[in-house]
């Protein structure tokens, strides 16, 4: 069975840890009630409408950024939040508490990755970036316009790339040479 899990492996990364604890709660009854770049600084959950929820989630998936939890330990948290706050939400279980744990940890996963790439040092040891992704018939369509390129790092081009790797089986690994 193919799953689009993401499992916090147990080992803190910093940068992602950092992201995510910059993030502003806001109180959205949609996901659209807020656009693009906002979605870097807001934490929201769509239908979620009081603050004391919204914390008690971030503190949920602060967990699995620091620790290391699995989909099945946040759904246990999940319930339990939704069951102190009374909170009624849409769509199935499984689908939403999927959507809210891996959306938010692969956020926050990118953005670490992505700060430790533009670090200078970093940079100029690994001057390229090179996407790579999974090309088979799951392959979102909108990540396969990047493929194969390898670009100098911190360009244009390459943020672009970084915002394409947020599909669950793509990455941009930093190298050393263009080939």
């Amino acid at each position: 069975m193919v799953t689009n899990e993401i499992l916090a492996q147990g080992i803190p990364f910093d940068e992602a840890i950092d992201f995510f604890r910059q993030k502003v709660r806001i109180p959205t009854e949609a996901w659209t009630d807020i656009r693009e770049g906002m979605h870097s600084r807001a934490f929201v959950i769509a239908g979620g409408m009081r603050d004391d929820l919204l914390s008690d989630f971030q503190t949920a998936i602060m967990k699995g950024l620091q620790g290391g939890t699995t989909l099945a330990e946040f759904r246990k948290d999940f319930d339990e939040i939704v069951r102190r706050h009374g909170w009624s939400y849409k769509g199935g279980r499984g689908w939403r508490t999927s959507v809210i744990y891996n959306t938010n940890l692969r956020t926050a996963y990118q953005a670490g990755h992505f700060k430790q790439m533009t670090d200078p040092d970093v940079i100029l040891a690994r001057p390229y970036w090179r996407y790579s992704a999974v090309m088979d018939g799951r392959t979102r369509p909108g990540t396969t316009w990047c493929y194969p390129p390898t670009v100098p790092g911190g360009r244009p081009i390459s943020r672009l790339m970084a915002g394409a790797a947020d599909a669950p089986r793509s990455t941009i690994p930093a190298a050393k040479s263009s080939n």
